[in-house]
């Protein structure tokens, strides 16, 4: 059998992303999202107001191995593709892997 550590890894993001998507809209800061408008006012700058700077990190899913760049960005950045990057970040994560210990209780009958 063989596993394709880029296509697990691959695969881990896009479950994260479709697990977001399926998890809807949270409403729960909805309340606060509207004090900003009346705290800013017409023409305000809302982008520096508190209460979008807490939740901002929630609001958006940012996964580790996909990016949002424009391809002339992307290619600014070295032009690495998404195989790449899998690629690198699998070898990395084997380097540090341990083997997990199984309790010695385990062995013993």
């Amino acid at each position: 059998m063989h596993c394709s550590m880029v296509k697990f890894i691959v695969d881990a993001e896009q479950r994260t992303m479709a697990y977001r998507m399926a998890t809807g809209i949270n409403w729960n800061y909805f309340e606060g999202s509207l004090t900003t408008i009346s705290d800013i006012g017409p023409g305000g700058h809302y982008l520096g107001h508190p209460h979008r700077l807490e939740h901002f990190q929630r609001a958006f899913l940012n996964t580790e191995m996909f990016d949002n760049n424009s391809i002339k960005q992307r290619q600014a950045e070295g032009g690495m593709e998404i195989n790449e990057r899998v690629l690198s970040e699998a070898k990395s994560l084997l380097q540090v892997y341990e083997e997990p210990r199984l309790d010695e209780a385990f062995h013993q009958e």
